[in-house]
């Protein structure tokens, strides 16, 4: 913690001031503190700690607070130990400056409770940090802590074992496996990146929950010997719970003591550079080992470990190794808490012209970077809060979920704002023109937000001759002739195309053969008197082999693919060739007829209000070459359906709706869509294509909309 001049003038501002500054007789500190030296400022600026050990804290201080701590005795007046430093010291102190610090180590009960209202008043600090019942949940059902072990001493007998390991030569060799790895991977990568991931199974589980366990052992094990290598304690290990999810953690606060950023970082840095390795190992096994179940955990251990160092340890929004690792990069303690106090004196200067003093002088020349860090801090909590409240509702049942939702919400999104918008109000007396300004663009901004402007439903869809048929085998068939080509004009009932099918051919001569010596039974029971007998029977399977004959040879007949209206065929399959087996399913071509077109879009549910019929609509098709066509609403479905009648449109196969795979090959959109048809004005199309339709509707105001949408989710989710 760094002690500014900012915080000690803030702190001083809490007490009444005395009416003699330099009489004042200071308290006592506690025995257990100690000062101990800190690594340089990035301007080489002198830096020590305050070492709170009951509660193995750290507070950074400057040169002015190191040399009146370590001069500092209980009882002394404020005035002598002014004297005193600035006759030891090219400083020069006020007792103004040592009442600040007093009211530091009094708001961090750092000093002895000597007097009864010094007594008082710790017991009220104490009092306010307790938190509620309420408080304690809301903090901690998300995430907490359970130390399992002390470790220092077994650190202390196997750092022998592992100290080979901490040499530069061995990160160089592994660095060197490490880039043969990824480039093996990168040789391989169709097969890496399409791997099927064996976990499916309960074996793979297995595999993945031990290569996740070996990665986070070793994350962790790699903080604590760097930690043991630069001779500092660590004093647990364990366990924290996120969401309930286990995640092992190094308790590697007492780092602080080391005045080397250099030891510092490395200590941070030895997770990530432990499993990056580790990652780097694995991909190059993987690209070795023969296929199998090992093959899959080495994959996984790989993917998994690459992924969470990138995407969770280094992250530096979050407490993680990103973000201590970044801090001792900028040489900025309690990064979040300062950099967040720079953007609100931004914020409050900007929008509000209030004339404050900047909070971290010392920290002027990095103000915009520190301010860029704030707002991308609080746009990716934002976004990571609002994700968590809706994983919570879904993990819990549906009234547990509703609640937690809503504390998640209010609690760590909306309490926050709410707060700064208290500290504004409060400093109404300081606004200037600013805040006028302020409130013009905001009004403006609810204008937009409010007023009707936006009449157009954007919805896609696909345009189409009235007349459209597609062409398929009528069953699995071998083609023999292809009697068109693309583009060609066609009458209705033309041959298309040719299939032979050498099963209906087979049971075709097979018919004939039982047909004919049918007959010639019937034939000769006039002179045989068994067969005779049996004339009536013979006459019903003649009959039965007759009326089979006639079915298969209309099968027969199907073989011929014709038009079936007059138009013109397109999109003809250009790898039909002669001798080519089809199935059922295979499109051979279109036939696309000659009238007016017409276009099948999918409106939201949330705008198929806003369609009326006769409306006018504008086509843009998806291509950079083609002209948009005006069209009229002919037709709203009066249900949602979630079926995508063409492949083109779903986002499996490159199209704009969001949809996944149905259990029989068929794409479902994830949200209800009603299909809207509109009919072209002017000459037809001759091919299908995807478009985006532009619908004249209702007016409404996004707020409106945005109002819409979240009552229907609500409604939708409660059940009503």
């Amino acid at each position: 913690m760094k002690l500014s001049d900012a915080c000690v003038g803030a702190l001083a501002g809490q007490m009444s001031d005395p009416a003699d500054p330099a009489g004042e007789r200071l308290a006592a500190l506690r025995e257990d503190l100690s000062l101990q030296p800190a690594s340089p400022g990035v301007d080489g600026t002198p830096h020590w700690h305050v070492h709170d050990a009951v509660r193995n804290r750290f507070f950074r201080i400057g040169w002015l607070e190191f040399e009146l701590l370590s001069r500092w005795r209980g009882g002394m007046p404020a005035g002598e130990l002014c004297d005193a430093v600035a006759r030891d010291t090219a400083l020069a102190p006020e007792p103004e400056d040592v009442l600040g610090v007093q009211q530091f180590l009094q708001a961090n009960e750092l000093l002895r409770a000597d007097t009864v209202a010094l007594r008082a008043h710790l017991q009220k600090v104490a009092a306010g940090r307790k938190p509620t019942l309420l408080q304690w949940l809301l903090h901690h059902y998300l995430f907490f802590r359970i130390p399992l072990v002390r470790p220092d001493a077994f650190l202390d007998r196997t750092l022998a074992y592992v100290e080979p390991l901490l040499r530069p030569g061995f990160f160089i060799a592994c660095g060197l496996l490490l880039l043969v790895g990824v480039w093996r991977v990168l040789d391989q990568w169709p097969a890496f990146s399409s791997t099927f991931l064996y976990f499916f199974s309960w074996q793979g589980a297995l595999y993945y929950g031990l290569a996740l366990a070996l990665a986070k052992i070793l994350h962790e094990l790699a903080h604590a010997y760097t930690c043991k290598h630069y001779g500092v304690r660590v004093p647990a290990m364990g366990v924290a719970l996120m969401m309930m999810w286990p995640l092992l953690y190094t308790d590697t606060s007492e780092a602080w003591k080391l005045t080397s950023r250099r030891a510092r970082l490395a200590i941070g840095g030895a997770g990530v550079v432990a499993e990056l390795l580790l990652a780097g190992m694995a991909a190059l096994l993987w690209s070795l080992a023969p296929e199998g179940g090992f093959k899959s955990a080495l994959y996984i251990l790989a993917a998994v470990t690459w992924v969470s160092t990138l995407a969770i340890n280094l992250n530096p929004f979050m407490r993680f190794d990103g973000y201590y690792l970044l801090m001792d990069l900028l040489d900025v303690p309690n990064l979040s808490e300062r950099s967040f106090a720079i953007a609100r004196w931004q914020l409050r200067k900007v929008l509000l012209g209030i004339a404050a003093p900047f909070p971290e002088p010392q920290l002027w020349t990095r103000a915009s970077w520190l301010v860029l860090y704030a707002y991308a801090t609080w746009l990716y909590r934002l976004i990571m809060f609002t994700g968590i409240a809706a994983a919570v509702y879904f993990f819990f049942f549906k009234a547990l979920g509703v609640i937690l939702f809503a504390v998640e919400i209010s609690w760590f999104v909306l309490r926050p704002i709410w707060n700064e918008l208290r500290a504004w109000r409060d400093l109404r007396a300081r606004w200037s023109r600013n805040a006028a300004r302020s409130g013009l663009a905001l009004l403006a901004l609810l204008a937009i937000l409010v007023m009707p402007w936006r009449s157009d439903v954007v919805a896609d869809g696909y345009w189409q001759a009235d007349m459209h048929s597609q062409l398929f085998a009528p069953m699995p068939a071998r083609l023999e002739a292809v009697l068109v080509k693309e583009r060609q004009a066609v009458r209705g009932g033309e041959a298309l195309f040719l299939l032979a099918a050498p099963a209906v051919e087979s049971q075709l001569l097979q018919l004939q053969s039982r047909i004919a010596g049918l007959e010639r039974q019937i034939n000769g029971a006039i002179d045989n008197a068994g067969l005779n007998e049996r004339a009536r029977v013979l006459d019903q399977e003649l009959a039965a082999a007759r009326a089979e004959y006639a079915l298969q040879g209309a099968e027969l007949g199907r073989l011929t693919v014709k038009a079936p209206h007059a138009g013109v065929v397109r999109d003809l399959d250009p790898g039909l060739f002669p001798g080519a087996w089809l199935g059922t399913s295979h499109v051979l071509g279109r036939v696309v007829g000659n009238g007016a077109g017409q276009t099948q879009v999918f409106v939201h549910e949330s705008d198929i209000g806003r369609v009326k019929l006769g409306a006018r609509a504008r086509l843009m098709p998806r291509r950079p070459d083609g002209a948009a066509r005006a069209a009229t609403v002919t037709r709203i479905d009066s249900t949602a359906s979630r079926l995508l009648p063409e492949p083109m449109l779903s986002s499996l196969h490159g199209g704009p709706i969001a949809a996944r795979g149905g259990p029989h090959g068929e794409s479902l959109a994830n949200e209800a869509l009603y299909r809207v048809t509109l009919r072209l004005d002017g000459a037809g199309v001759d091919s299908m294509a995807p478009m985006v339709a532009h619908i004249d509707g209702e007016r409404s105001s996004m707020l409106w909309r945005a109002a819409r949408k979240v009552a229907g989710v609500a409604i939708r989710e409660s059940g009503l």
